[in-house]
């Protein structure tokens, strides 16, 4: 399927990892996504956690480590947009608690992990969310940005098997909620 957005994304989130003030702006709006997320969520301070869809500036994962005092792994399945995270990352200065990993989330071991929060354009989201369900530990938590209606032809959706415990609204335009399930 064509992800128009998806894609634009992507490339401009290349050209802005190289232009760190313009990254900075780029990921201004975000940092009150990730807060509603972390109040959703309820992650003890200095827990590990795992950030699905890096991509080349992963803001989220920096957010994640300033305002919740978390160490996270910032996973991607495509090699190129994990050496530019890393390379953001170092200049962000966060290289202490924050790590970008080239993997398939479905291949990364959840052991140390408390949580996963997961991208809006993560594929397929099905099978993801099925591997964390069944290798998570239990009270594991997912937090995912829910799709729009107007635009969920350009994200895959949430299965509609899992039913959320918890969301929160965000009245962006490309998603409306964050979502929140733990695993039982």
């Amino acid at each position: 399927m064509n992800r128009i957005i998806s894609n634009t994304t992507k490339g401009f989130e290349y050209l802005l990892s190289k232009i760190t003030p313009l990254s900075r702006l780029y990921m201004q709006p975000y940092k009150r996504i990730v807060q509603n997320e972390l109040y959703l969520a309820d992650i003890p301070s200095r827990s590990n956690v795992l950030q699905i869809g890096a991509g080349p500036v992963p803001y989220t994962a920096v957010y994640l480590a300033q305002m919740g005092n978390l160490y996270v792994t910032a996973i991607d399945r495509d090699p190129s947009a994990v050496r530019y995270a890393r390379e953001w990352i170092w200049k962000m200065g966060m290289a202490n608690r924050v790590e970008a990993v080239y993997t398939e989330a479905i291949d990364y071991d959840l052991s140390r992990m408390v949580a996963a929060f997961i991208a809006l354009q993560v594929e397929p989201k099905e099978q993801v969310m099925d591997y964390i369900m069944n290798n998570g530990n239990s009270g594991f938590k997912i937090i995912v940005r829910e799709p729009s209606k107007r635009y969920s032809s350009q994200y895959d959706p949430i299965p509609s098997k899992w039913i959320a415990v918890s969301r929160i609204y965000q009245g962006m335009p490309t998603f409306k909620h964050s979502n929140l399930y733990i695993k039982t």
